[in-house]
C-alpha cells in the first residue's frame, strides 16, 4: 500500500490540554511531555521533562531534564546516563583504540609564549632567535611535546625562568643549528609556575 507526502514546517499536537509544536525540518524541540513512536526518532534533538518510548533513537541528541527515556523493556532513565563505557573526567580510562592530541602551530616571534590550555602538543619553526616565555594555562600535570623546527641555520632559543631544565639553565643543551633540523622538547607541568622539560636533540631517520 502506498502512502503520500505531508509537507510542513511544524507540526502541532495536544498533549495534557495544551499544544506542542515539533519543528519537522531536523525535528529540534523541546518537549515537556512525552513522545511516543512506533517507527525510528533519527537525527532529532529532544531536550527536556521528556520520556520516548516505543521508538528506535539513532543519532539522535539527548538533553535529560526531569522526566527520562522509557526504553523498550520498560525501564525508564531518569538521571544521568550510565557512563560505564563512556571516558569520564574522573574515573580511570582503558582505550582499545589510539588515542592522540591535536599539535598547535605557534608562529614565530622573538618571545614565544605558549598558552597550555590550548593543546599538549605545539609545532614552531624558527626563522631567528627567540626566548621561550613563561607558559599560561598550567595546570599540574599536563605534559606533552613542543616540537622546534630550525627554518633557516643558526637559530637559538633562550628560556624563562618557569621552564626548568635537570641541573638548572646552565645545563640545557643547545638546539640543533642545521637548517631544517628538528628538536623536541619534552615537557611536565610540576605546578602553576614550573615546567620541567628536557631536550631530544637532532632528530632524523
Amino acid at each position: 500500500m502506498a502512502y503520500g507526502s505531508l509537507k510542513v514546517d511544524n507540526v502541532i499536537f495536544t498533549n495534557a490540554g495544551g499544544d506542542q509544536t515539533i519543528t519537522v525540518s531536523g525535528i529540534v524541540e523541546s518537549i515537556s511531555g512525552n513522545l511516543l513512536a512506533t517507527g525510528t526518532v533519527s537525527g532529532a534533538v529532544i531536550i527536556g521533562s521528556t520520556t520516548v518510548s516505543g521508538a528506535t533513537l539513532t543519532g539522535t541528541t539527548l538533553g535529560l531534564g526531569t522526566g527520562g527515556i522509557l526504553f523498550a523493556n520498560g525501564t525508564t532513565q531518569t538521571g544521568a546516563v550510565n557512563t560505564s563505557t563512556f571516558a569520564t573526567v574522573t574515573g580511570a580510562q582503558t582505550f582499545t583504540g589510539g588515542q592522540r592530541g591535536s599539535v598547535v602551530t605557534v608562529a614565530y616571534a622573538t618571545g614565544i609564549q605558549l598558552n597550555l590550555g590550548s593543546g599538549n602538543n605545539f609545532q614552531i619553526t624558527l626563522t631567528g632567535n627567540t626566548t621561550l616565555q613563561n607558559p599560561t594555562g598550567l595546570v599540574s600535570g599536563q605534559a606533552g611535546i613542543v616540537t622546534i623546527i630550525q627554518g633557516s641555520s643558526g637559530n637559538t632559543m633562550a628560556f624563562a625562568t618557569g621552564w626548568q631544565y635537570p641541573g638548572g639553565s646552565g645545563s640545557v643543551p643547545a638546539l640543533t643549528t642545521t637548517s631544517g633540523a628538528v628538536d623536541l622538547l619534552v615537557y611536565y607541568v610540576r605546578n602553576t609556575s614550573s615546567v620541567a622539560y628536557r631536550l631530544v636533540q637532532d632528530i632524523k631517520a
